[in-house]
């Protein structure tokens, strides 16, 4: 199963032969290879076309009832710049580092300049009208770990204010409070992304003939979307509760998030790319995290009417926030969180039942459930991970959840060479 966005590259040898008087031009000598001329590499960058809607299949498998969700948001998969770190031969700092920027913009790192092994250049478009994204390059043959960190606004400012290059290993990012809403528009956001691979770029060959090689790397986003679902009547179109037409939504947030994480995944953090070879790791999440003030609420589209006229809305398994229109997604940051359900991310639904008692808070602690409670990273916020809450609210004191964990998945899209 394809986790994230596919990164494909064509390695394309580009030594012009030029017939100089007295020279050689025994053919063999012109095949033989060429270790001081760089090899380019044109990456493609493929964004997918899968467009994403919630839909129910009627699957049925070994008795149960399976949902089946399709792919991800386009502006969950824009790019708005790219790092690429390459390594070579397992050395600790990048043989080159390159700034690819969206092509028609301003360069964000404009002027910052004499930082050894650091370019920066405009990503180019495959073809007019497509999302498709070329980053050119050119390196010297070797065994080199490509590192691409899309998005991260930490590596700009490194670069931007220290005047030098980051450490992926080392870079954190900080947590942004964000709903779908805000990866739209013009002044629109970018959900951050992080992949890495092994390659081996051979040494060059004195001819004009291209050299196609094909890997791939796999992008995850850094981040975890939340669904939260709600249900307050039955099949009928009744109110599961006759409290419910009396009552009102007061707050939907988030408790317990942590205020900062690796870019690259850390030891052991459970992640889609990040596992086996190559492993490249983040910092790791140790002691006690800083944890964020609980957010501020986002339950529009849990009520009908405004101000105090306003009552529980009739829903069947509708997605919020719901602004009248769409209906939008919350994004988290991963995290470490084990100190049990008191420290897990939770989300809260509060609602008042207008009977004179405080409104009535529902914790919905987030978790994996193909993990056994007893597992360290039940309550870990999985990036790259869509989690979808499905929350009946049958009146005071009684709703009931469930939580399914599913791959942010994207749809393949091959790419003719």
């Amino acid at each position: 199963m394809k986790y994230g966005i596919v990164i494909k590259l064509l390695m394309v040898a580009c030594v012009s032969i030029v017939q100089l008087t007295g020279c050689s031009s025994d053919t063999e000598e012109l095949e033989k290879s060429v270790s001081g001329i760089p090899i380019r590499i044109v990456a493609e960058m493929n964004g997918g076309t899968g467009i994403s809607q919630m839909t129910k299949a009627s699957v049925r498998s070994s008795g149960e009832w399976k949902e089946n969700y399709i792919g991800a948001e386009e502006y969950e998969k824009t790019v708005k710049h790219v790092l690429l770190f390459a390594f070579k031969n397992m050395e600790s700092s990048p043989e080159k580092v390159i700034f690819y920027y969206s092509q028609g913009t301003t360069n964000p790192l404009a002027g910052i300049t004499g930082i050894e092994h650091f370019e920066m250049r405009e990503m180019g478009r495959v073809n007019t009208g497509e999302s498709n994204i070329a980053l050119d390059l050119e390196l010297m043959g070797g065994d080199y770990n490509f590192v691409l960190l899309v998005n991260c606004e930490s590596g700009l400012e490194k670069i931007r204010n220290g005047h030098t290059i980051p450490d992926p290993k080392q870079l954190m990012e900080k947590t942004e409070i964000f709903t779908s809403d805000d990866l739209k528009g013009e002044n629109r956001k970018y959900l951050p992304m992080t992949g890495q691979c092994n390659f081996h770029v051979p040494d060059n060959v004195v001819s004009n003939n291209r050299i196609p090689l094909s890997p791939c790397i796999l992008l995850e986003r850094m981040h975890a979307r939340i669904e939260f679902i709600l249900t307050t009547v039955d099949d009928r179109g009744n109110y599961l509760s006759p409290l419910l037409p009396l009552s009102k939504v007061t707050k939907l947030s988030l408790n317990n998030e942590v205020s900062g994480y690796s870019v690259l995944p850390s030891a052991g953090e459970y992640t889609a790319t990040g596992g086996g070879n190559p492993d490249m790791r983040g910092v790791d999440y140790a002691g006690t995290p800083l944890l964020l003030p609980e957010r501020a609420s986002f339950h529009d589209g849990a009520n009908e009417g405004s101000g105090e006229s306003a009552f529980v809305t009739k829903c069947k398994e509708r997605l919020l926030p719901y602004m009248g229109k769409t209906p939008s997604y919350i994004y988290v940051a991963p995290g470490v969180y084990g100190k049990g359900k008191e420290g897990a991310l939770t989300l809260v639904l509060s609602v008042d039942y207008r009977m004179g008692t405080p409104d009535k808070p529902y914790r919905i602690e987030l978790y994996n459930p193909d993990l056994s409670e007893n597992d360290k990273g039940y309550y870990n916020i999985r990036r790259n991970t869509v989690y979808r809450v499905f929350a009946t609210l049958k009146g005071p004191g009684n709703m009931e959840y469930d939580i399914v964990v599913d791959e942010w998945e994207d749809t393949e899209v091959a790419i003719p060479w």
